[in-house]
């Protein structure tokens, strides 16, 4: 790759001109529209086509396009490379997160054999170069997955979702940057440090993970301060400013909640809610899984409450009482926060509130008139159906009656004996393996592994 942009560009602009002829006049004329728009919306669209809203019937006329080349030996035209790298980036983010390690869902979908990686990345730069943009660059390679993953642009629901693990990712990212004062591609990771996000062994994951977090912080970086929250600072510059960010935007509300929780993650580098802890259990006597969550007592700053709470909370409220939601509906009250100076005091009001059940548990903040905000604390988050739920399986002193949930799918831990809740029917690996139940509010098998 050329180190001059302006180079890079003109080594394929003869063929940037190459339209398709009459008898692919449809979705020929699909690629030539879409172009201009892309060029309509200028150097605001640093790398991404995310910006291009397509129809099912369009995406479905180029991948018709794409399919009917049945590889990639013969020649190919230059918008034929630009509706390849757009229907691939669109294809790579259908459905969840194992889609992105690699192009073979791309391949399948074509129903193709699978190229040489030589001719790949050819037809992949010329698509790039179709477009005026360039693949991103990660370390000393070029990451050609992640870079046209980016240039499709992902879906809000990746990031908006707790449980996918794009979006749980690129918080710990934000957070790690936060803490250090570092921009997210600079966060050294260690091998194993995350353990319960096996996606993460992939580097193309990685790839995209650090560069989607790279765009966030940069936006941050351009925020005005004073201007409320970040989403409220973000509408400050101009309507079209989205247009540069490499995501699918399903609706305002989303891009709201998205990029506020998000840069709440950067902005106190993952401290929010850190006076808020909730674990989860196995009952040894009932095998029940339930949660315990309880305030530690201290004083807060502003910082250190969520974005939605703190923008929320009428600067005529003094006092905001902080309650656990029960599956019934029941709030038993967990404490308060009293408003001192620029910060809070959290009084607790008893230790913990328990509650039964393997479902998110969420936490309510009310005045004395009404409802402020509610979020699911992490820790309370609801558990993967489909995973495994390991538990410690010894009865330690600090928890009598009660084994510690120590993370769900796959994980690696030094503990010598545990228990596993799989879902019925699943059979776990280990020297070994017995079954010892069932945990009996989830119609799961309970088995101690050693």
């Amino acid at each position: 790759m050329n180190a001059n942009w302006g180079d890079w560009l003109k080594e394929d602009d003869s063929l940037a001109t190459s339209f398709p002829g009459a008898e692919e006049v449809s979705a020929g004329s699909l690629i030539g529209r879409l172009r201009v728009q892309h060029e309509a919306v200028g150097t605001k669209a640093a790398g991404t086509l995310a910006h291009l809203r397509l129809s099912e019937s369009e995406l479905k006329a180029l991948i018709d396009l794409v399919r009917q080349k049945g590889g990639m030996s013969g020649p190919w035209a230059s918008y034929e490379c630009g509706a390849f790298v757009l229907v691939s980036g669109r294809i790579l983010c259908e459905g969840d997160v194992a889609r992105v390690y690699s192009w073979k869902p791309v391949w399948h979908r074509l129903d193709w054999d699978e190229p040489l990686p030589t001719k790949v990345y050819e037809i992949v730069d010329r698509g790039f170069r179709f477009w005026r943009l360039r693949p991103h660059r990660f370390g000393d390679k070029t990451a050609w997955v992640a870079s046209t993953i980016l240039l499709g642009g992902l879906p809000v629901e990746w990031l908006d979702n707790p449980k996918h693990q794009i979006g749980q990712f690129v918080r710990r990212l934000l957070a790690l940057a936060g803490k250090l004062e570092v921009t997210p591609s600079a966060v050294q990771l260690s091998p194993g440090q995350f353990p319960d996000m096996p996606a993460l062994e992939n580097s193309n994951v990685v790839a995209l993970c650090k560069l989607l977090a790279d765009e966030l912080w940069s936006l941050r970086a351009r925020l005005p301060a004073g201007r409320g929250r970040p989403s409220e600072a973000a509408a400050t510059l101009g309507d079209d400013w989205r247009d540069s960010f490499p995501i699918q935007w399903s609706a305002a509300a989303d891009f709201d909640h998205v990029i506020d929780s998000l840069f709440a993650v950067a902005d106190t580098g993952g401290s929010a809610l850190a006076w808020l802890k909730a674990e989860s259990f196995l009952r040894a006597e009932t095998k029940t899984v339930m949660r315990r969550l309880g305030l530690v007592a201290q004083r807060i700053g502003e910082d250190a409450l969520p974005v939605d709470l703190r923008t929320a909370i009428p600067n005529d409220v003094n006092e905001v009482l902080v309650s656990a939601v029960e599956p019934s509906g029941l709030r038993p009250l967990m404490g308060r926060l009293e408003r001192r100076g620029s910060g809070y005091a959290v009084i607790p009001t008893r230790e913990w509130v328990e509650v039964e059940g393997s479902e998110g548990t969420a936490v309510v903040f009310q005045s004395r008139r009404e409802v402020i905000a509610a979020t699911i604390p992490p820790g309370a988050e609801e558990l993967d159906e489909e995973a495994p739920w390991c538990f410690d399986a010894e009865d330690r002193k600090k928890y009598p009656g009660l084994h510690k949930l120590l993370g769900c799918g796959d994980l690696s831990t030094s503990r010598q004996k545990v228990w596993l809740s799989c879902p019925e029917g699943a059979l776990p690996t280990g020297d070994s393996i017995c079954r010892v139940g069932a945990t009996t509010s989830e119609g799961r098998d309970l088995w101690e592994v050693s």
